[in-house]
């Protein structure tokens, strides 16, 4: 890339860095990594560096390493260096690092956030460095956020999150429920929580701290027939249907269905309220089947998973897959681009290092043959709900404002909602205001 390439893309940066960097600045308190992007050495060898979000799973992790020994292995002149980043942190990190001119190579991002980025021309396309047979055998829900507007796919769709509800056979049995039929409607669970209360049992719980909030209020919106964005990009928050998400979720509070300790959970919390018996629901996501079995293996046969109770508008929840990115200020895009390929190569009698992350995250992936795979993973009654889940799951809107949105407005507001602090005509008025102004920036 020449100087002048390299000056212009910074003129570029700078533009989206108006609008973000001091929220990427103020939720950044992780160091950056002292490497750089791809790296020639003197001596012919080549250093690219892979930034995986996640690092909470150390088997995915070890997925990870292995595939890049193996790698290494085949290409003696080839290092991959990888860093780990929370995705707490992520986001702000690529920014800062983006601005300075010094991305990883390869990094794993929310969709959302790769079609925020791509509004400055920060990735190469992936159709230029990743075979067509790869790229071709992902379902095109999946391309939300990583695709242009011409068509051209800037990322690898990698790991899909869908969400989902669990919960427990032994407490509907003792509230008089049937531990067969989890609530399939809004009804249903009001019906279902009216009679675990009475039986003294706490009735739901869900993830809500941190950048949880969105995660599961989306699937309410989607589920009354709300949308935060028009087709064109325009904020759409002020609507009868997003009060009705808004007072259908303060109403579980106020009913008692759900705390307002939810505030302060993550997703192993809430994991641990749903074991010690302190919920019988829960809404979380399929990398709880395995972390449940392992945590509570007396609980075996004991839970299980349906889908989102559906809304007045029907069925919804959050789903997609996160993607993998080339830099387009690398100087090794050929060699990530061959990295990428070898995680989906076929292998002898095992499976693709790919496959085997979505295994041991626990999550789905989005290629078209995924559901179908012989694989006693896939075949699992309990994760079978999230993957049957796809057809309607959605993914968080694809507009660059979103990200401020959600870490500014949204995700802090809903929590006020649920602590009692805001009404849900307060929320929604609010939250209108704040979509409407960042979309006109």
């Amino acid at each position: 890339m020449t100087v002048t390439r390299r000056l212009t893309r910074a003129k570029k940066l700078r533009v989206i860095g108006v609008t973000v960097l001091a929220v990427a600045l103020a939720s950044s308190c992780g160091a950056r990594p002292d490497e750089g992007g791809g790296d020639s050495d003197s001596d012919g060898d080549q250093t690219i560096e892979f930034s995986l979000t996640g690092g909470t799973v150390p088997a995915q992790t070890q997925v990870v390493k292995d595939a890049i020994a193996a790698f290494e292995e085949e290409n003696p002149d080839a290092t991959v260096k990888l860093t780990e980043v929370g995705w707490d942190q992520a986001y702000s990190q690529y920014q800062t690092r983006l601005q300075a001119g010094d991305p990883p190579d390869i990094a794993l991002l929310a969709p959302s956030w790769v079609s925020t980025f791509m509004e400055s021309d920060a990735f190469a396309p992936a159709d230029d460095y990743v075979s067509t047979d790869i790229l071709d055998s992902f379902h095109e829900s999946g391309e939300d956020g990583i695709v242009d507007d011409e068509g051209t796919r800037y990322g690898v769709q990698w790991d899909a999150s869908i969400w989902g509800m669990y919960y427990r056979k032994d407490l509907f049995e003792q509230a008089g429920l049937d531990p067969e039929s989890p609530p399939s409607t809004w009804e249903e669970l009001t019906e279902a929580g009216t009679k675990l209360q009475a039986a003294g049992i706490e009735p739901l719980t869900f993830p809500f701290q941190g950048t949880d909030p969105d995660s599961y209020f989306l699937p309410m919106m989607w589920q009354a027939g709300a949308e935060l964005v028009s087709e064109d990009g325009t904020p759409t928050v002020d609507s009868p249907e997003m009060l009705q998400a808004a007072e259908f979720l303060a109403g579980l509070v106020a009913d008692g269905h759900v705390s307002k300790d939810i505030t302060g959970q993550d997703w192993e919390g809430t994991m641990n309220t749903f074991i010690a018996g302190d919920a019988a629901i829960m809404f979380n996501g399929p990398w709880v089947v395995d972390a449940l079995r392992d945590s509570a293996p007396d609980l075996d046969g004991q839970w299980a998973t349906a889908a989102y109770p559906e809304g007045p508008a029907g069925p919804g929840t959050l789903g997609y897959p996160n993607a993998l990115v080339i830099s387009d200020l690398s100087d090794d895009k050929e060699l990530a681009g061959e990295f990428i390929e070898f995680l989906f190569a076929e292998r002898d009698d095992v499976p693709s290092y790919f496959f085997e992350f979505m295994k041991v995250t626990g999550v789905i992936g989005f290629t078209k043959d995924f559901a179908e795979t012989d694989d006693e993973y896939v075949r699992d009654p309990l994760i079978q709900p999230f993957t049957e889940s796809v057809p309607f799951a959605r993914n968080r809107p694809i507009v660059p404002w979103y990200e401020e949105f959600r870490q500014r407005s949204f995700d802090p507001k809903l929590q006020q909602l649920v602590l009692g602090e805001l009404t849900p005509p307060e929320l929604v008025e609010q939250l209108a205001a704040d979509a409407e102004q960042l979309a006109a920036q």
